[in-house]
């Protein structure tokens, strides 16, 4: 089985009349509403209900160009600074061995 695998997003529709789409990114089921996960400004249930049929179609195409692009991940990816602080905040959180007491 390959490590990375990912669905097409289905744009699916509830019964409340409210769009949403439907993924599958390395067997984890995801719903997106909106594109605040991919960092887009798309709101789909906001707009008329003739458009948001259109619109979440394209939320779809924005949210799979995304995550291939983002090496088959929805984390942002880190540049080096952001990447060291975070390794530097991971060590110092660790607990001392009672060596340094």
């Amino acid at each position: 089985m390959p490590k990375n695998t990912l669905s097409y997003p289905k744009v699916c529709k509830r019964k409340d009349g409210k769009y949403y789409i439907d993924f599958k990114l390395n067997n984890k089921r995801y719903r997106l509403f909106s594109g605040r996960l991919i960092e887009s400004s798309i709101n789909p249930n906001s707009y008329p209900a003739k458009l948001r049929f259109s619109v979440t179609t394209s939320l779809a195409k924005q949210t799979y160009d995304y995550i291939v692009s983002n090496n088959y991940s929805l984390n942002k990816p880190l540049n080096d600074l952001e990447l060291f602080d975070t390794l530097i905040k991971n060590k110092l959180s660790e607990p001392l061995s009672k060596t340094y007491f």
